[in-house]
């Protein structure tokens, strides 16, 4: 008997691995299939973005949630909806998201106290819109709720220049510049141009990213109407890096994946956990003790979004069992024609686990 979940208009055959809206099949790809599935198995409960990446990639550790945004950005609109007008998928900010089985939605957000059951549904406020920008200004990422903020698509922000949008007087000056890039947070207010030619009044947010060795490689916006009350831990939906604490004397070492998943190189050649440089080198080694399934699945999802560094915090395997926290990085490699080449993980972990 065929094993078909049906949440009105939408159904989900688990057997056939396919999904129908009015009877007519959905398209979506191997990653977008289990976030859907991971939502509708637990419809109607809050689901933090944690959760959600385990149940898709398999892992549990704690990682940068931007292609979680990505996939249910475009799951959204695999299903005909959108962060500012949801019908199945609903945005709990500073907390993740739920699965709503009647498909009727009438608003598209809700504050992390509802989420944890702290006060009943939608808080009426709009929600915060989440932008990534580099260190050239230009835009890399934004939620899709930017529409209902400003009236762009993120498509069409996308790639811009965030000067472009912002009035004279309000861009940042040289103080906040100094702030920024010495990495420390700022709260601003100004301006936004929105797309009917009006400026909007917004309090923006930005944090900057750090990368492994301490320096901005660019930053997270958070733009707000004035006046919204959002504290700060709701205004942070992406968290580009695990939280979980690493040992301060840290040794790090470079390893190098070839389009098979295999290691390559090793720099410098130890003993890392009590596994030998040849017990690494030509294997498809996995620090978390990940078949190498799971590792081509965690690839295909960075792939299939464009997402081309991810940082993370992993417990490493030992030879002898026990498992070490350390902080990575993965950087995906690709080819001239955008296929995949292969990809490092730059490895911080407690210099007494080397040899």
């Amino acid at each position: 008997m065929a094993h078909v979940q049906e949440f009105g208009a939408l159904a989900i055959d688990r057997d056939a691995h396919r999904v129908t809206l009015d009877g007519v099949q959905v398209k979506l790809t191997r990653a977008q299939y289990r976030l859907l599935c991971a939502l509708a198995d637990q419809p109607g409960i809050a689901l933090t973005n944690q959760e959600l990446l385990t149940a898709m990639w398999g892992t549990e550790w704690t990682a940068d949630t931007t292609p979680l945004q990505v996939h249910v950005s475009r799951l959204r609109r695999s299903l005909g909806e959108s962060a500012a007008r949801p019908h199945f998928i609903i945005t709990l900010h500073g907390y993740g998201y739920r699965f709503d089985s009647d498909g009727a939605s009438a608003g598209g957000t809700e504050s992390d106290a509802s989420a944890t059951g702290g006060g009943g549904a939608s808080n009426g406020h709009q929600p915060t819109v989440s932008a990534l920008v580099g260190l050239d200004r230009t835009i890399v990422w934004v939620s899709d709720n930017v529409a209902e903020l400003l009236g762009w698509s993120p498509e069409a922000l996308i790639g811009r220049d965030l000067r472009e949008l912002v009035a004279d007087e309000d861009v940042p000056g040289p103080a906040v510049l100094a702030d920024l890039y010495s990495g420390r947070a700022r709260v601003l207010e100004g301006k936004a141009a929105a797309a009917d030619g009006r400026h909007r009044q917004l309090r923006v947010s930005i944090r900057p990213i750090l990368d492994s060795t301490g320096n901005v490689s660019g930053f997270l916006h958070a733009w707000q109407p004035e006046g919204e009350a959002h504290g700060p831990k709701s205004m942070w939906p992406i968290v580009m890096a695990g939280t979980q604490p690493v040992p301060q004397e840290r040794a790090r070492v470079i390893l190098t994946y070839d389009r098979e998943l295999n290691v390559v190189d090793m720099s410098p050649r130890v003993t890392l956990c009590g596994w030998e440089p040849d017990a690494i080198l030509g294997t498809v080694f996995s620090l978390a003790g990940h078949k190498p399934s799971a590792m081509r699945a965690v690839v295909d999802d960075l792939m299939e979004t464009g997402v081309t560094h991810l940082s993370a915090v992993v417990g490493v395997q030992c030879r002898d069992g026990s498992v070490i926290p350390a902080h990575i990085d993965v950087i995906v490699d690709v080819d001239e024609d955008g296929s995949f080449a292969g990809y490092w993980i730059l490895l911080e972990i407690t210099a007494s686990a080397l040899g």
